[in-house]
């Protein structure tokens, strides 16, 4: 089955890649996203045009504009072997490589990425297969809270974003582990998706909290594992199953994000012990940006924060 070349029944200029950029026109789309996730809002896909499986015909001219390049180029380095030597040796040493990347390019294996406005798709197949291999459907509204990891060491970075149910049992997850070098495509592309659908569920539970703060002045961020970090006007709690520790706001000197933790440390915090400090890891706070974006416009508390995250809360791609 031939890809599409665009995503069918969305207006070629509504939709970006998962970065805001214009989607190429050499793009190829194995099939259109689900309705379940809405409005689509970006896509990306690793089908190219020049990645297309090659023909038969296509693959015996390839050999042969190699081997004449290989012969006219050595007849110039060694004038004395003879050119039907020469053009021996190159299809004999050429055509296993050849056949290797006809094969190669043959049985592919694409991806297809579709963000929309009420969830996330993926659709992964095989060059040549009339149906799609494996498909992933991920629609907000079955979701209560996100858990994310963002690790960014000199040689460990990877990305983790998991959703869970109202009952704490997981419902869905997308990863990416890179190298710093980060030379694969297919990992840039799901690093780009992921932040993407973090932005997008960031946006949607925000106007939901806001909405919240307006009629209860409360808002509950659940722990994982225990309890829950309450935002309340005047201060912040953290509720475990058999504790509870107040930070009143004009107690609390900063907070701030470091490391890949976040640290509430009071005015009369001593710097050489950790008393007058609450610390919590970024990963087991569902919810986390929200939980940055919203506690400076209910309460004024400014979250410090260092790194790729950084660029996250700003909007920019890390």
């Amino acid at each position: 089955m031939e890809c599409e070349k665009c995503v069918a029944g969305h207006p070629q200029n509504s939709i970006t890649t998962h970065d805001g950029n214009p989607i190429p026109s050499t793009w190829e789309f194995h099939s259109q996203p689900p309705t379940e996730i809405g409005d689509l809002i970006s896509a990306e896909t690793s089908c190219r045009e020049r990645h297309n499986g090659l023909t038969e015909r296509s693959f015996w001219k390839r050999v042969m504009v190699v081997c004449v390049v290989a012969v006219v180029t050595t007849s110039f380095l060694l004038p004395s072997v003879s050119i039907l030597t020469l053009l021996l040796l190159a299809f004999v040493t050429l055509l296993p490589i050849s056949i290797i990347d006809y094969g190669f390019f043959a049985n592919a294996q694409y991806e297809c990425s579709y963000l929309g406005k009420l969830g996330v798709a993926i659709v992964r197949w095989q060059q040549g297969q009339p149906t799609s291999n494996f498909f992933e459907l991920f629609v907000y509204d079955e979701a209560r809270v996100l858990f994310s990891e963002h690790v960014v060491k000199k040689h460990d970075r990877r990305r983790r974003l998991e959703w869970y149910r109202e009952d704490q049992s997981k419902l869905f997850e997308l990863f990416a582990e890179y190298t710093w070098l980060d030379f694969t495509k297919r990992t840039r592309s799901t690093r780009r998706l992921l932040h993407a659908v973090e932005q997008s569920w960031t946006a949607i539970v925000l106007e939901h909290l806001r909405n919240q703060w307006k009629d209860r002045n409360r808002i509950e961020f659940v722990l994982r594992d225990f309890g829950f970090l309450v935002v309340l006007p005047q201060s912040l709690e953290v509720c475990g199953k058999k504790t509870r520790e107040v930070f009143k706001k004009d107690d609390i000197k900063s907070v701030k994000l470091r490391n890949g933790h976040f640290e509430i440390q009071l005015n009369d915090a001593s710097p050489q012990t950790q008393r007058g400090r609450f610390t919590l890891r970024y990963s087991d706070l569902g919810n986390a940006c929200v939980f940055i974006l919203i506690v400076a416009e209910a309460i004024g508390l400014k979250v410090e924060t260092t790194g790729g995250l950084r660029g996250f809360v700003t909007g920019d791609a890390s």
